[in-house]
């Protein structure tokens, strides 16, 4: 779940900053219809915004919002991750600290759907306390601050 968008607008950002001419596409989803329905139009203090996003603000009547290239590069979307999602294959999923929350049963319906979805080679980022330890056809990357795992098909 993206909640109000928070990490979501960070990733576009951080895709951006590193990928400037890649055309970017991110589907970020919450079944809190509320926080889910409000993210597209998020205001902020310049201040409380990371260093790394502020190129990408732009001053309007209530605070400052992301521009319009980092805006059309997220579709905000109802979504339970319970139910079948209805994304195409993807280079990454990025799903922080959600499956620790969903029974052993869930979570494993979820890892599966993750599995179908993800590109070979694709990435899963999962929360900081979340692991794959017995997960075949999957490896372990970066340090330990970041639970992430490369799709080794």
């Amino acid at each position: 779940g993206c909640g109000k968008g928070h990490e979501t607008y960070s990733l576009a950002c951080l895709l951006k900053n590193r990928y400037p001419e890649a055309r970017v596409k991110i589907w970020a989803s919450d079944s809190d219809l509320l926080s889910i329905s409000t993210a597209p139009n998020m205001v902020f203090d310049f201040e409380d915004v990371p260093e790394f996003c502020r190129e990408y603000m732009v001053k309007g009547r209530s605070g400052y919002g992301f521009n319009q290239a980092i805006k059309e590069s997220i579709v905000f979307e109802y979504h339970d991750i319970l139910n079948a999602n209805p994304f195409p294959e993807l280079d990454m999923v990025v799903s922080r600290d959600l499956l620790s929350f969903l029974s052993p049963t869930d979570q494993s319906r979820v890892f599966s759907d993750f599995s179908e979805k993800i590109k070979n080679h694709g990435v899963l980022i999962l929360g900081k306390n979340e692991r794959l330890d017995s997960i075949q056809d999957w490896k372990a990357i970066g340090n330990d601050e970041v639970s992430a795992f490369m799709r080794a098909d």
